[in-house]
């Protein structure tokens, strides 16, 4: 299972954050990115307990303003199909 998770963070924070992001077991993906957001994390488990428990404690970082997180439901779909 695979989560996106899109923050907003205080001004002058999203690299640090990013880079410490980046050390939180199963997440795969910590970039700065130019937009509405500042960073884009990718967080990957095989079960949804997991997935829900690291996107909280991503949640909990005092440098973040805002998320949004869109949990995927079809990569095993996609990866079931591709192996075939």
């Amino acid at each position: 299972m695979k989560a996106y998770v899109l923050i907003t963070a205080r001004h002058g924070t999203a690299d640090k954050l990013a880079e410490t992001i980046r050390k939180v077991k199963n997440v795969t993906s910590s970039d700065c990115v130019y937009g509405h957001y500042d960073v884009i994390v990718i967080v990957e488990s095989p079960e949804m307990k997991s997935l829900s428990r690291v996107v909280n404690q991503i949640q909990k970082y005092p440098q973040i303003v805002h998320t949004e997180t869109a949990f995927s439901h079809c990569a095993e779909e996609l990866e079931s199909e591709i192996s075939e």
